[in-house]
């Protein structure tokens, strides 16, 4: 005579005795749940446990636990009710030792319920069977962890090989080849992305472009161009690789884009005062704004005078900083953006020659000469010198690489410099006939930005920063 109940009781607490099998095959080897149903059986009686109730998934793999019975005994453990969880071997609950201890963790323990394991004789109701839970725990840790580096050092191989990740999504552009382990370019796409960049340069914002080629939302086209994996590039863990995938779009464009992307996010929204999104105050370091004063037209104002400012607007409550007539600032860096023509156009400072073809094909050597260690290391493992000559190689090829990324840094620097000064020498003839909107635009063109101290104009031009 079973000594389980029939059903659950309704208010008391009880023990829940559980089995699984997944095929007939394993009853072969002694896992059947007539087997285990036996040994439960026998467990409840001889400890005397009259309150058991039997769970059973027949038929169930032990890889998740997306089975009827044991999800339908966790939803009894949520509500307090069970005391006890009884299990033949933990292999029944889980063929993962992790998740096995997952759901002792974040089920049971939580909810004051111990656990019985008859083959691993573990019982944690009393102090020993808690000391080898948690030493099983440990190991399952210690395996977890394991696998995790193991995982990491393979996808870094792989990276470093030119190779795609793999898994996850495939940026828009590609499509991947998985005998290859790399991305294939979708002519298609490529065009679209091609675009995309072209118009973001041409001036557009990305609702527009998402809007006349037909994208779903304006964050994909911001996505997009900031995607370097379309230089030919893969980004693993912060750290730029070349990738063996061909690019769509080539590194100075990127450059540009991701500098005109930078540029444009200091002036979000339409805004009628020429200034604004430039003025900084000299005293506490905030943002300065427009107030409207009186029938005197704007002062310009520092943010942490108004306590109803946001939080991070507020850099000094204490800050004394003064009010500034916005008319006579204006004048004062118009003034300065004109008088900037003449002196520009006597500027003979040498231009630097970029090094970047140089660099690309020492990059180009090294990287032959590390196919060809890795290769030999493949033969003698146990080198160590072979080893250090890999080490020192893949530090000159990191090396080699920050160097190219200076000097297209360099080399964007020199174009925006000759566009800079090409700007200025068209805006003393063509200022007084611009709207505010082209004169904003021309300004985000030159104008890092304008502080404000003590009653003074500090100027701070684009052009110094090159």
């Amino acid at each position: 005579m079973s000594v389980f109940l029939k059903e659950v009781p309704k208010d008391d607490k009880f023990t829940v005795a559980y089995a699984r099998v997944s095929t007939e095959r394993q009853a072969e080897f002694g896992y059947g749940l007539d087997i285990q149903k036996e040994k439960l059986e026998n467990y409840c009686k001889l400890h005397d446990i009259k309150n058991a109730v039997y769970f059973e998934d027949d038929g169930y793999s032990g890889t998740n636990m997306d089975r009827p019975a044991i999800k339908r005994a966790i939803e009894y453990i949520r509500e307090g009710r069970v005391e006890k969880f009884i299990v033949y071997r933990f292999d029944r609950l889980s063929r993962s030792l992790r998740d096995t201890i997952v759901f002792i963790d974040d089920e049971l323990k939580k909810n004051n319920c111990d656990i019985v394991s008859l083959s691993e004789d573990i019982d944690t109701s009393n102090p020993m069977g808690k000391a080898m839970m948690q030493i099983t725990a440990v190991f399952a840790e210690l395996d977890r962890n394991n696998i995790v580096t193991k995982t990491k050092q393979g996808m870094l191989k792989r990276v470093q090989s030119g190779k795609w990740q793999g898994g996850g999504k495939v940026p828009f552009g590609y499509r991947y080849d998985r005998d290859k382990n790399t991305l294939i370019v979708d002519e298609k796409e490529k065009e679209i992305i091609k675009e995309v960049f072209s118009r973001y340069l041409e001036g557009q914002s990305p609702q527009s472009i998402s809007d006349a080629l037909g994208f779903k939302s304006d964050r994909i086209v911001s996505q997009i161009l900031k995607r370097k994996s379309l230089t030919g590039k893969i980004v693993y863990r912060g750290e730029t690789y070349n990738g063996l995938h061909e690019a769509i779009i080539d590194e100075d464009e990127f450059l540009k884009t991701q500098e005109e992307i930078k540029n444009r996010s200091r002036f979000k929204g339409q805004n009628t005062h020429l200034l604004s999104g430039f003025l900084y105050c000299g005293n506490c370091g905030g943002r300065m704004r427009y107030q409207k004063w009186g029938n005197d037209g704007y002062k310009l104002v520092c943010y942490s005078h108004y306590p109803s400012s946001k939080k991070y607007m507020i850099k000094d409550i204490n800050c004394d900083n003064i009010r500034y007539d916005a008319e006579r600032v204006e004048t004062a860096v118009v003034n300065e953006i004109l008088n900037l023509s003449f002196e520009l156009s006597q500027n003979t400072k040498s231009t630097k020659v970029s090094a970047e073809n140089n660099l690309s094909k020492a990059l180009e050597r090294e990287e032959k000469a590390l196919k060809k260690l890795l290769s030999l290391y493949k033969y003698l493992d146990d080198d160590k010198s072979l080893l250090e000559q890999i080490k020192l190689s893949r530090q000159n090829i990191k090396r080699l690489m920050s160097k190219i990324e200076e000097a297209k840094k360099q080399k964007l620097n020199t174009q925006k410099l000759d566009k800079t000064k090409e700007l200025i020498k068209s805006v003393e003839s063509t200022w007084e006939y611009m709207t505010i909107s082209d004169k904003r635009q021309i300004l985000r063109e030159l104008l890092d930005k304008i502080v404000l101290k003590n009653g003074e104009v500090q100027i701070f031009l684009m052009i110094d920063k090159y």
